[in-house]
């Protein structure tokens, strides 16, 4: 009996671990859909990135970058109180500093001035 539990259990579990995918693959999905100008799409995926199970394969480094992009995602969306949120959220729990070449240059003023 304890056998057929185990093994339902990974069989359930399997199909949902491959449809969300890792923290990974999902940042990458994520900064595909902000370059293709899809913010909506990118600021979804950053807030599941950004929430547990997920947030916790997540080192420093990248929480930052997820936070970033999702900050300028929300201002491209017209959000200036969820970007303004996700600055201060990345100003404190800063850590790293962003980089900005991997940002566009048309969003290198955007990700400088974070919250005003």
């Amino acid at each position: 009996m304890k056998i057929r539990l185990a093994v339902l259990a990974l069989l359930l579990a399997a199909p949902l671990q491959a449809q969300s995918g890792g923290a990974s693959d999902v940042m990458t999905r994520a900064v595909s859909a902000y370059q293709d100008l899809e913010f909506d799409v990118a600021a979804n995926l950053l807030r599941r990135l950004l929430a547990a199970p997920l947030a916790n394969e997540l080192d420093d480094s990248t929480r930052a970058l997820a936070l970033t992009y999702l900050g300028a995602a929300e201002h491209y969306r017209g959000n200036a109180d969820s970007a303004i949120a996700a600055f201060r959220r990345l100003v404190s729990s800063r850590r790293t500093r962003t980089r900005y070449a991997d940002f566009p240059a048309r969003d290198h003023a955007t990700v400088r001035a974070g919250p005003r």
